[in-house]
Parts: structure tokens; sequence; C-alpha cells
């Protein structure tokens, strides 16, 4: 019966909290196992206007092809990625500068370690979970999918500070 007390009362401060918030939708994915990778092309699918990405490791030719499609129907893309992450052998960096993808390189200290996508400038994705093989298949991660207005805000903000110091392809650091 106490048991049954705590969890009502969890339902209810949740939901509390979730309306206080202004939360009308939360999506979490925890990989391997969920499906993670689909998740995430299904919200890049649904883009209608825009996509702000910043990903230390994009290697997955699922998102990679669900960012192109977005392309082919008119959604601005941007993407910050980390340069040496772009480099290597499974990074679908180099096919997305060559097809003329809006893309630039973190320039800060270390790497560009950033894992989260805006669509439309109203929805976030964020957590640990990199656009990568590994993280589906292998990696224990997680994402969490919200649009909070003042959170979206917040990351909107550190993007446009990404974007504005990131280096194109080609420019020296």
């Amino acid at each position: 019966m106490k048991l049954l007390k705590y969890f009502l009362l969890f339902v209810v401060s949740n939901s509390i909290l979730t309306t206080a918030w202004g939360v009308q939708n939360l999506q979490t994915c925890f990989s391997p196992g969920g499906n993670c990778d689909q998740v995430i092309v299904g919200y890049i699918n649904s883009a209608k206007k825009t996509i702000d990405m910043a990903i230390y490791n994009l290697s997955l030719k699922e998102i990679h092809d669900a960012l192109a499609q977005a392309k082919q129907r008119g959604v601005k893309i941007r993407l910050v990625v980390d340069r040496e992450q772009a480099l290597g052998q499974t990074s679908q960096t180099p096919s997305l500068i060559q097809e003329g993808f809006q893309l630039r390189y973190g320039s800060q200290k270390g790497v560009m370690h950033n894992k989260f996508t805006l669509v439309d400038g109203t929805w976030l994705e964020t957590g640990s979970y990199n656009y990568s093989i590994s993280a589906s298949n292998y990696n224990a991660e997680n994402q969490i999918y919200l649009n909070d207005p003042e959170v979206v805000s917040h990351y909107a903000q550190d993007f446009e500070t990404i974007w504005s110091s990131g280096l194109e392809p080609g420019a020296q650091p």
C-alpha cells in the first residue's frame, strides 16, 4: 500500500511539473536495443523548416539519408561537427560536404562533443547518443526529446554561438 501511495505521488508530481514546465510531449530512447537511430530519423523526417545539428560523430547512413531527404524538401539544415571525427573512416561528413550542406567544424579548445539537434526551432533532441553505429548497437546511450521553449531557446543560443565561431571545411584552424 505504501508503494502504491509513493507511485501515485510520483505520477501526480510529474504531471504538475510537466504542466508547469510547459512540456507538451517528452520522449526518451535508450540504446542499445531502443532503435534510437530510427527515432532520430523520424525526428529529422518531421522537420518542416529548419534543422540545426551539433554532433560529435555522425556515421549512420540512415541519418545522412534523412538529412538529404529533408534538404530536398526545402528544410534549411546547418551542422556543426567535430573535425577529427569528421575525418574518420565511417564519417558521413565528407558526403554531406560534397552534397552542399551548410557545415562547420567546431573551433573550441578540445573536441566538439555536443550531441543535440533542434527541429523547426521548437523541438530539441539531446543526450549522450552519437549518431553512430556504436551508439545504436553497442554503447549504453540515451536521448531525450522535448519542446520546452526556455530549454530549446538556450540550446538555440548555444548553437548560434558554436555556428558563428565554427570553421568552414578547408579553413585553417
